[in-house]
């Protein structure tokens, strides 16, 4: 299993927060949950909770805190490629 944090490195406007932000994703939502507590991410931020795309927002910061931990960096069209793979999963799981 992997944890992926992406390179789109866009920048918006989060409730309060105008920063940089690129996304961390997993291959299971276990996964996802575990290594965004910790990196002392609030379960509430993901996103597409219980979705394909479901994911969490992350800044700069935050991206580099979670290469460190072993989060595999990949460019946004890797991140794709991961994102419909798991689309995919879904897809076969749903009609199993």
């Amino acid at each position: 299993m992997t944890v992926y944090v992406d390179d789109f490195d866009v920048a918006a406007r989060v409730g309060t927060l105008s920063r940089r932000w690129s996304h961390l994703v997993a291959d299971t939502p276990d996964e996802l949950r575990n290594f965004g507590r910790r990196l002392r991410l609030p379960l509430s931020w993901i996103q597409k909770s219980g979705t394909p795309l479901e994911h969490f927002d992350v800044t700069s910061s935050v991206r580099r805190r979670a290469v460190a931990l072993g989060a595999e960096p990949v460019d946004y069209v890797r991140m794709q490629q991961v994102i419909a793979k798991k689309r995919l999963a879904a897809a076969h799981a749903e009609s199993a």
